[in-house]
């Protein structure tokens, strides 16, 4: 069984609004995330993603529930130095070298001189920076100053990563160059909490997701169940016309009628089903028909568009 990184019950943040009710901006959130994961948290603009994470991190307290993190308490300084942070907007002052930055996170977690030079050099070295080590920060592009917050969430080695849209500001290398130090980190066993709203680059890095709406939890599981539950299946069809495959279709009685349907492309015909319940029936038909089953696949939706159904319900 996997390890348990982070496990909330009835999580919960209340605030009041200017008309002074009280409203929750996270709302009894039970969430459990494992080691060695990239769990990613998904939600529009001020649904309580920030919130949650800065309850996790200890930066603001719950109004009722509980969690534990790396199987303590986030009080507990031993936990805190095991945990790294790039929030979404982070102010560095801008007069000092790139190395100089680096140099100031890794004394707050003490060590040897020689650990932090190690560490620095290593985190250069996953980041791509080296080149701008003795630059000053107001010199940099917001890209390369996304890759300095990278950084310095890396510079102490931990096993959990708290990553709040990282990949700000970078341009398309530099998201592929994210990427892969995720799929780096996942392989060295280090865990990743990540929130973003390029779900395109999430559906690409993520084991599993979570979606959450005006602060509650609607939706969590493994990507690819997520989005394998959501499609059908799509069959490729020749010799027969897009008229014939309907009405072989409609003929099938417990097929639903808005369940399915026929387009044709530069190929031929194309029949879209939304569930695979049927799949042995329908291609059985089509071939007394007449038809000739080009390619039969299975039809998954994209994290967007999963997305954007389970905000809408």
């Amino acid at each position: 069984m996997s390890e348990t990184v982070i496990k909330t019950s009835a999580l919960t943040r209340q605030y009041k609004s200017s008309s002074g009710a009280p409203f929750n901006a996270v709302d009894h959130v039970d969430l459990e995330i494992f080691k060695g994961e990239v769990f990613a948290f998904l939600g529009p603009n001020g649904a309580g993603k920030t919130t949650t994470i800065k309850m996790l991190l200890g930066l603001t307290f719950p109004s009722s529930g509980s969690f534990t993190i790396l199987g303590g308490d986030i009080r507990d300084r031993r936990i805190r130095y095991k945990i790294g942070y790039l929030p979404e907007e982070s102010t560095i002052y801008p007069f000092l070298k790139v190395e100089d930055v680096l140099q100031f996170y890794a004394r707050l977690f003490g060590g040897t001189s020689q650990w932090r030079r190690e560490r620095i050099d290593k985190v250069f070295e996953f980041t791509k920076l080296d080149e701008k080590r003795h630059e000053q920060m107001k010199n940099l592009s917001k890209g390369l100053r996304q890759r300095v917050g990278i950084a310095q969430a890396l510079v102490n080695d931990p096993e959990l990563i708290f990553f709040d849209e990282p990949a700000s500001g970078l341009d398309p290398i530099g998201i592929q160059d994210l990427r892969a130090l995720m799929s780096n980190l996942k392989k060295s066993g280090k865990t990743i909490f990540l929130s973003s709203h390029q779900l395109s680059e999430v559906e690409l890095v993520a084991d599993r997701v979570g979606m959450i709406r005006s602060g509650k939890l609607i939706e969590v599981g493994e990507i690819k169940k997520l989005l394998g539950s959501q499609g059908g299946i799509e069959i490729a069809i020749s010799n027969i016309t897009a008229e014939k495959v309907t009405s072989v279709i409609s003929g099938k009685d417990k097929l639903p009628k808005d369940s399915w349907h026929v387009h044709t492309d530069e190929d031929g015909v194309v029949l879209d089903v939304d569930s695979f319940e049927f799949t042995d029936d329908i291609i059985s038909a089509l071939i007394s028909a007449g038809a000739r089953i080009d390619a039969v696949k299975k039809r998954t939706r994209s994290l967007e568009a999963l997305f954007s159904e389970v905000m809408k319900d």
